[in-house]
């Protein structure tokens, strides 16, 4: 979970979230509370902070004080293992930008000691370095907000469904060998395969769209990795209306993989199974016409699964049961 872009300069300004997680053996960071069908209002997902959760906000604050001239903490959210912050430096820095982040930690590990809420020789975050993400357009920026936001309640979320954010690896689909996360059961339902044609024309697809729906409507998962624009309409519709799609992925699932955006409320729901050819790299690349081929042909043979086909979660634990 660390990271850092080689082609970039940390002294300079910019946008950047940085997420730093908690060592195991140290205590919770925070509590998280609420109900997560609760948007607004007493019940609303929310976190109070721990004795430790409090001494770093107390250094993020003083930090952000002191440093006023060049830094904005823009958003931020301390969870029970792990912290998001949404970081804005608006002036060029003597040093990089990921040492002040560094010092918090340090300070915060400190006075934990001198309080004796942690022993002397422990720390309160994971060694290894500070997971950085730098935020390049506007769009990227609201994404990022939204998702610290809404962090307490993904929790609670995957706390209500456990099973519905399983990592299940090495999971063998008659000769398939795959990685899920999400509903397994949708794979012992009618699927159907989505495939858009590019030598289409819109009369074409226009007509397959409406035969997809139909489909949709009438209790097939539709499966496919959506890629195309249009194929990407059909499954947008069909998660309006209730359907249920397993989509096939080109990134694998990293330990605290968790969909993104609606793709949360949906796996909760039942509605949504990730797929991806098993020992995929968890980074994403840009697509290709030969793997968009691999993700349709994994697709086509996940859709013609019999009654009577073989599925295996051949490992233990988050390796599968």
């Amino acid at each position: 979970m660390t990271r850092r872009a080689s082609f970039h300069d940390y002294t300079m300004p910019g946008i950047y979230m940085f997420t730093l997680q908690k060592h195991p053996a140290a205590p919770v960071l925070s509590h998280v509370l609420g109900n997560p069908g609760v948007r607004y209002g007493e019940n609303a997902p929310r976190v109070v902070l721990s004795a430790i959760g409090c001494i770093f906000d107390e250094e993020l604050q003083k930090t952000a004080s002191m440093r006023c001239k060049d830094l904005i903490i823009r958003k931020y959210v301390i969870m029970p293992d792990h912290i998001h912050i949404l970081l804005e430096l608006k002036r060029m820095l003597s040093r990089p930008v990921t040492s002040l982040v560094a010092i918090i930690e340090s300070v915060t590990t400190r006075r934990c000691r001198d309080s004796r809420l942690i022993p002397q020789e422990a720390g309160v975050f994971k060694g290894g370095g500070i997971h950085d993400r730098i935020v390049f357009d506007r769009q990227q920026l609201e994404i990022l907000e939204r998702y610290i936001t809404d962090n307490p309640r993904r929790l609670l979320i995957k706390r209500k469904y456990p099973d519905l954010f399983r990592r299940n690896l090495s999971v063998k689909i008659n000769d398939d060998m795959v990685d899920c996360v999400g509903n397994m059961f949708l794979l012992r339902k009618p699927m159907l395969a989505v495939h858009v044609r590019r030598k289409w024309n819109a009369a074409e697809k226009a007509s397959y769209k409406a035969r997809c729906i139909g489909a949709m409507r009438q209790g097939m998962v539709l499966v496919s990795p959506f890629i195309h624009p249009v194929e990407n309409e059909i499954r947008k519709q069909a998660l309006a209306e209730g359907g249920s799609v397993i989509r096939i992925v080109d990134y694998g699932f990293a330990e605290r993989f968790k969909p993104s955006g609606q793709g949360m409320d949906t796996c909760a729901e039942g509605r949504l199974l990730l797929v991806a050819k098993a020992g995929t790299a968890t980074r994403r690349e840009d697509m290709s016409y030969d793997k968009a081929s691999r993700l349709n042909g994994l697709a086509e043979r996940l859709a013609a699964l019999t009654p009577d086909a073989t599925v295996a979660l051949m490992g233990e634990g988050d390796r599968g049961r």
